[in-house]
């Protein structure tokens, strides 16, 4: 919303679109991203819960759901800001992929520059 300057509706319609062009490409990326970090949560919890149980013997099940709680938390707050990260990586690079030369020629036009500047490709230096 913030990178293309869209409403949450038209953004929603703009990201499908984007999506569609790359055969789900992202969609892919996105949902192996969030499995790996399922499996990651799932072992930093586990772990943390095996270090915790080395030290301290927990005295009932009330303590139990309230030391993997706080694990899930601590997990989840370094995870979700990842995912995140990924969002937004993965829709410039499919806007990258997609519309790079869109975004070139405008650029282009807006600076004043000629358009065949945009389009020429850099010559080879000699080595």
């Amino acid at each position: 919303m913030v990178i293309d300057q869209l409403n949450p509706v038209r953004a929603l319609g703009r990201s499908l679109v984007l999506t569609s062009r790359t055969g789900l490409r992202g969609v892919w990326i996105r949902a192996i991203g969030y499995l790996a970090w399922l499996l990651i949560r799932l072992g930093l919890s586990l772990a943390t819960l095996a270090i915790i149980s080395l030290f301290y013997a927990s005295p009932s099940t009330t303590v139990d759901a309230l030391l993997l709680g706080a694990a899930w938390l601590m997990v989840n707050a370094l995870a979700y800001p990842v995912l995140g990260c990924l969002d937004v990586a993965q829709h410039l690079e499919i806007r990258m992929r997609t519309e790079g030369l869109d975004i070139a020629l405008r650029r282009s036009l807006r600076r004043g520059v000629a358009a065949e500047a945009a389009l020429a490709v850099p010559a080879k230096q000699a080595t």
